[in-house]
């Protein structure tokens, strides 16, 4: 929309609703009625009236306007009101905000009568409907709406709340109406600094908000649970079931791809926005650990470039170029991988080697290591990295080929030493040397327990016919393998949330599986999910194929599953716990 519509619109919409107020204050006001019926018809004559009153006006008219729809100031709400109030600016802000609104939010917390309060930016939204008071939530709503209109100077700002913040202000449509059109009518009149002096004008220094955030100085966060409005988001655009989406959790945020860009959704308060944009491959960028979180801070890497982005206040800067390393064909290793450790140090993976990369005061110290990890993985906790290792035994006098077993080991971050954590485990005898019969299918940490999950194949065929499952308490001196089991079946889509694993069993009616694998206790979520298939005779006595021939896939977001059941046109989601 033109410069010149904006403006007609906002004081068309606007004077309508100031008219009678102002139009006794002074005699620029007669003038200025006589034109409310010609705005239609030229925008210079519109402004000729508007720089009149600008001109002309004294101050209790000015004060007139500036008190529309303003039966109660926001310093004469009730205290858990106005904390209310300065909570979802908090709030929003986190988000990013321009120095309008920075202003704004000064001025208006120095209105307020909440001296000291230390503002939640991670305020549930949905606490807005407790407010019962019709005077208290609108006062509440204009505030928040000429903080979000000073984002582009326009109504932009306002409308993309509209879904998810302001579903939770019960206002009528016309009040609504009202409020956004006294916004445009002082914007017209006055300019942005009439609504960044809205509630006052209040210089400081120092403000006690304004933190020197740096990769190497992370506030402390709660860690937030993934809402289910959190969940209706993330799986808003899924018709189908999408492979290439990933994501991780920070404490308060969900950050994932979006075609090729990578987003962050707030748990709580549902407000989503880009964080990364034009990132090749953006969910596979995700799995590979080129991006992690810590505390509410993101690391990321792309081309040797280390980054971070404080997702609170979208500080973000460059940490380093990390050295390149090249295969023996002088192709360059891609670093992922990534991991923090206690914000101090970083750790990723770059060819064959580890490294880690300390934060001290801006000076990066660099050392390396090697693990043998069977899946190339290793799983942070306290100051271990713990990973499953193979290893192999030939025994050639008996000639019965090789036997593997493997360990769960550690390695010491700060004291660089590699220790096992059980004893040798899994043991499998598999001649010729033909290891891809025995896989590594999933394995993780949670609390004080490691898990692995090792499948294995028929000769003739490539589909899993049975699991060996282990669990190993990290604590103890000599880690005791107890072993717990899938049912014996093929398994399909092993994923871990805490302490339960989640999964698809084809041959008991593809059941979508609960596995509390600590107390090997399973709760069927859904039958039947999957497309029964039947297959002949034959097939089923040479090539071991039963009726049930395609399993249906789940995505998953923290606790929350997206699902498509055989009969249902329409997906929905689903809590696992």
């Amino acid at each position: 929309m033109s410069k010149a519509k904006t403006y007609n619109k906002g004081v068309e919409s606007g004077l309508k609703v100031v008219q009678k107020i102002v139009e006794q204050e002074v005699e620029a006001m007669d003038y200025l009625k006589s034109k409310v019926d010609l705005i239609v018809e030229g925008h210079d004559e519109m402004k000729n009236a508007v720089d009149h009153l600008v001109e002309d006006a004294d101050e209790s008219a000015i004060a007139s306007i500036y008190g529309i729809c303003n039966s109660v100031r926001p310093n004469e709400l009730k205290d858990h009101e106005q904390k209310m109030l300065i909570n979802i600016l908090a709030t929003l802000s986190a988000l990013g905000m321009n120095e309008d609104q920075k202003k704004y939010f000064n001025n208006l917390r120095h209105h307020l009568n909440i001296e000291g309060y230390e503002p939640d930016k991670s305020y549930d939204f949905r606490k807005i409907e407790s407010i019962e008071s019709v005077k208290s939530i609108k006062t509440i709503a204009k505030a928040v709406r000429i903080y979000l209109f000073l984002e582009d100077s326009n109504m932009d700002g306002i409308y993309k709340h509209e879904d998810d913040l302001f579903t939770y202000f019960v206002l009528r449509s016309v009040d609504v109406d009202e409020i956004d059109a006294i916004i445009e009518t002082i914007y017209c009149l006055f300019g942005v600094d009439g609504l960044v002096e809205f509630y006052g004008d209040f210089e400081e220094s120092g403000e006690a908000d304004e933190r020197n955030f740096t990769y190497s100085n992370v506030e402390e966060k709660e860690y937030i649970e993934i809402s289910n409005e959190c969940a209706q988001i993330y799986f808003k655009n899924c018709c189908d079931y999408d492979k290439n989406m990933a994501y991780i959790e920070s404490s308060s945020y969900v950050v994932y791809n979006e075609g090729n860009n990578i987003l962050c959704i707030h748990k709580s308060s549902g407000i989503k926005r880009i964080v990364l944009e034009n990132v090749e491959e953006a969910g596979k960028f995700i799995r590979e650990g080129k991006i992690v979180t810590y505390q509410d801070m993101v690391y990321y890497v792309i081309n040797n470039d280390l980054f971070f982005i404080n997702l609170g206040s979208m500080e973000s800067g460059k940490i380093c170029h990390i050295e390149e390393k090249k295969d023996d064909q002088g192709e360059l290793y891609e670093v992922r991988r990534l991991m923090i450790y206690k914000g101090e140090k970083i750790i990723y993976n770059n060819g064959y080697q580890y490294y880690i990369l300390d934060f001290e005061q801006g000076k990066e110290s660099i050392k390396s290591f090697s693990i043998s990890s069977e899946s190339g993985k290793c799983f942070m906790r306290g100051d271990y990295l713990y990973y499953i290792q193979m290893d192999t035994d030939v025994d050639d006098f008996k000639g019965k080929g090789i036997k593997t077993g493997y360990r769960l080991k550690k390695y010491g971050i700060l004291n660089d030493q590699e220790t096992n954590v059980s004893e040798a485990f899994g043991k499998h005898d598999m001649m010729d040397g033909i290891k891809a019969l025995y896989e590594l299918e999933a394995e993780g940490i949670y609390a004080d327990k490691y898990f692995c999950v090792f499948g294995y194949q028929g000769v003739l065929s490539p589909e899993r016919v049975g699991f060996d499952c282990f669990y190993f308490n990290i604590d103890s001196s000599n880690a005791e393998p107890h072993s717990f089991y899938l049912w014996n079946a093929r398994v399909f889509q092993i994923e871990q949330y805490k302490n339960y694993l989640i999964y698809v069993n084809a041959d008991k009616g593809y059941s979508l599986v609960r596995h509390d694998f600590a107390e090997n206790k399973k709760k069927v979520l859904l039958k039947n999910f999957g497309e029964t298939e039947k297959s002949s005779f034959t097939d089923r006595l040479f090539f071991g194929k039963s009726s049930f021939m395609k399993p249906s896939e789940y995505m998953r977001l923290g606790k929350w599953l997206w699902i498509r059941e055989n009969d249902k046109i329409t997906p929905k989601i689903i809590s696992i716990c």
